[in-house]
């Protein structure tokens, strides 16, 4: 049998929320994914030292095989397909010992256009790219165009995944946790669990006076349901 293979797009930090436990890091293949080529170079040194294999792959995926608008922010992890919206103004997280102003970072500094392709076509056209077992999501927004986008991957191949979702609107337009759990839930998945929750502050207060905000984002977990993992498809002949 072949090596579980992850698919993580959002790429840019080289970090994955899917935690792998040391022992199994020889049975594990990570595809990277990351439209913006400027961190290719700083995933490759990352690259370096990590005990899992792990190829990049510097493309967007979307929902389209075609070209889109990406839009680079301050915080370049605030980059995103979506304008950031005016509903976001305002709040503040606390993170590591600094206030970040959320709709600061995520303020446009460059707009570029890029090719976009669907999970499914890429990897119809790349068969050194292997078929996800896990699929994991922090696209600031996207997340619901790449489902869409990689729709007979996930009904053929994959187990699980992790979505980052939103509930403000973090971003124009930007689909809800409710309806990438629609999504999913009728893709034949069970919503697990919620993991890394990202809390904000309304305002910026003195220290002693702030509450503990409360959720903005989150990292969902999705799994498969038990009655559907028949239907998935093997190539490792077992």
């Amino acid at each position: 049998m072949g090596p579980f293979i992850i698919h993580h797009v959002g790429a840019r930090f080289g970090n994955s929320p899917f935690p792998i436990p040391e022992q199994f890091t020889r049975d594990v293949e990570v595809v990277l994914f990351d439209a913006d080529d400027d961190c290719v170079e700083g995933l490759l040194e990352r690259d370096a030292a990590a005990g899992v294999r792990r190829r990049i792959v510097s493309t967007w995926l979307s929902d389209t095989d075609g070209e889109v608008e990406f839009r680079l922010t301050v915080n370049a992890s605030a980059s995103s397909l979506l304008e950031p919206s005016e509903a976001s103004r305002g709040f503040v997280q606390p993170i590591f010992g600094i206030d970040w102003d959320v709709a600061g970072c995520a303020t446009v500094i460059e707009r570029r256009r890029l090719k976009a392709s669907r999970l499914d076509t890429l990897l119809a056209s790349r068969p050194d790219i292997p078929a996800p077992d896990f699929l994991s999501l922090d696209t600031q927004g996207s997340e619901l165009a790449i489902i869409a986008g990689a729709a007979n991957s996930i009904r053929e191949s994959v187990i699980g995944l992790i979505v980052e979702v939103e509930f403000i609107d973090l971003d124009e337009r930007v689909p809800r946790f409710g309806a990438i759990a629609g999504q999913l839930e009728a893709a034949g998945f069970h919503f697990a669990g919620f993991h890394d929750m990202i809390d904000a502050q309304a305002s910026r207060q003195p220290i002693g006076r702030r509450s503990n905000g409360f959720p903005v984002a989150a990292d969902a977990l999705f799994l498969r349901r038990v009655d559907s993992v028949t239907g998935l498809a093997r190539t490792d002949g077992l």
